[in-house]
């Protein structure tokens, strides 16, 4: 009900209510761009391999992890082991470029050996498991890029088929024979007994 006005009051216009001011909306998060997810699968791909072997990482557990989208992972990568692959070619250009800054033939042995003592627990979690091969296939496509590299700054001549093979493979077994601990070497003797393998097989 409206109050009836006394004789000689003047009509007073009802006070206007102000809602409370609020404070600004944040904008939306952007999504994320394809580099920057690119780069959250890859973070999260490597700390989960820290955590856990390879054969019991699950795609949509590294999504979640990474937290980027299905639609925007998929684009780029279809499983954990295009991951892989490309967290490899990674490893690989970074090897080759150190490998430029070292003295003597084989130059990627020390900073590859160096690598994998300091990651040890992440390859720990290939070798001797149903994953194995699919860690071998990658490091030995690395294997050959790097002999090739080294031979041809040398202007030594590129092995055939079946020499590249024995060196590629000679590199995977000593490798995991020393991430297995059955070779007791430090990665810096592990680099020269190495090389003088290298050699004699180059050299045959």
């Amino acid at each position: 009900m409206v109050a009836a006005r006394r004789p000689g009051e003047k009509h007073k216009s009802p006070a206007t209510v102000h809602p409370p001011a609020r404070s600004p909306r944040p904008p939306p998060a952007m999504p994320s761009s394809p580099p920057d997810a690119r780069q959250r699968n890859l973070d999260a791909f490597s700390a989960a391999l820290l955590e856990q072997a390879y054969d019991r990482l699950s795609t949509v557990a590294l999504l979640r992890r990474a937290g980027v989208g299905r639609t925007t992972s998929y684009a780029q990568f279809r499983d954990k082991e295009d991951l892989l692959a490309i967290s490899a070619r990674g490893m690989g250009e970074h090897m080759a470029q150190a490998a430029l800054a070292e003295a003597g033939p084989w130059g990627f042995l020390r900073p590859f050996l160096r690598h994998v003592d300091s990651h040890r627990r992440i390859y720990s979690g290939f070798v001797g498991r149903e994953s194995a091969p699919v860690l071998e296939r990658h490091m030995q496509r690395l294997f050959a890029r790097w002999l090739a590299d080294d031979l041809v700054r040398r202007g030594r001549p590129l092995p055939d088929a079946l020499r590249e093979a024995a060196m590629v493979s000679a590199l995977w077994a000593m490798l995991v024979a020393w991430i297995e601990r059955r070779i007791q070497l430090g990665h810096e003797a592990l680099a020269l007994q190495a090389a003088g393998m290298l050699d004699a097989l180059a050299s045959r």
